[in-house]
């Protein structure tokens, strides 16, 4: 197998490893047919998502619905020893995989998507985000235990993530972005819930047509605006206006301080 060539990366940084984690779902959306992805922690906390900006309202629906049921779908897996599971619907279907110590990864294709055709990629991102989360380093010697497949993505992983951290003079104003998005999920987690805050920002963030990292100060308001509509719709008029107030308040502050 030919090894290629990685910048040796660890993930003591927390900051560091939830850029992995996501950067692997948009590479599986890149290779794949995979319409959304979530992985699952053992608590049920959404560790890393990734949604097509096409995800319709049925597929969407059908994503709440199933990341509902993951205590219930992480028991009868571990129960019965299933490393693997895929459930067809009305509306998609849904490929639930186990990863590392018991994570789950739940990746939703549409009805008329071939299921065996994606099931290698799903795989490959299975191996890799057990890597990952066991916050084992990516170095050539642990690429040599994977297949050229895995390897290759591992490295083209390492690419990113220091285009990511290293790029000049970003990495500070991203961290910075982060701490306000971070403020925007609490604010909404305590309105809607936690698991409906995960859902409503990853959806309000790809109708706005960019990824959560790459939302810029300028970008905040129009993110707002998008957000109070998702609260409305799920919570009423009440509670979008509350969260509307309180979102506000936080970009006012950022504003200020950048």
């Amino acid at each position: 197998m030919a090894i290629p060539v990685v910048r040796k990366v660890t993930f003591e940084d927390v900051a560091v490893l939830k850029h992995a984690l996501n950067f692997e779902l948009e590479l599986l959306s890149e290779k794949s047919d995979v319409e959304a992805s979530l992985l699952v922690g053992l608590n049920g906390q959404v560790l890393a998502s990734r949604m097509s900006r096409d995800l319709d309202n049925d597929l969407f629906r059908l994503l709440n619905m199933v990341r509902a049921n993951t205590p219930l779908l992480r028991r009868e897996m571990v129960l019965g020893g299933i490393e693997q599971s895929i459930t067809r619907y009305q509306a998609g279907n849904v490929v639930a995989s186990r990863v590392g110590r018991g994570e789950l990864l739940l990746s939703i294709l549409r009805k008329e998507t071939s299921i065996t055709k994606n099931l290698p990629h799903i795989y490959r991102c299975v191996q890799i985000l057990s890597h990952i989360s066991g916050q084992k380093a990516i170095t050539e010697r642990e690429l040599a235990d994977y297949g050229q497949d895995v390897a290759d993505e591992l490295a083209e992983l390492t690419g990113r993530l220091y285009d990511e951290l290293e790029s000049e003079g970003t990495v500070g104003e991203k961290k910075k972005n982060e701490e306000v998005l971070a403020r925007f999920r609490a604010t909404l987690g305590k309105i809607v819930g936690q698991a409906e805050s995960e859902m409503v920002m990853a959806l309000s963030v790809n109708q706005l047509g960019i990824q959560t990292k790459e939302v810029s100060p300028a970008q905040w308001r129009g993110l707002v605006g998008l957000l109070r509509r998702a609260v409305e719709a799920k919570a009423g008029r009440h509670y979008a206006e509350m969260a509307e107030r309180q979102l506000m308040e936080i970009v006012e502050e950022a504003e200020r301080l950048f």
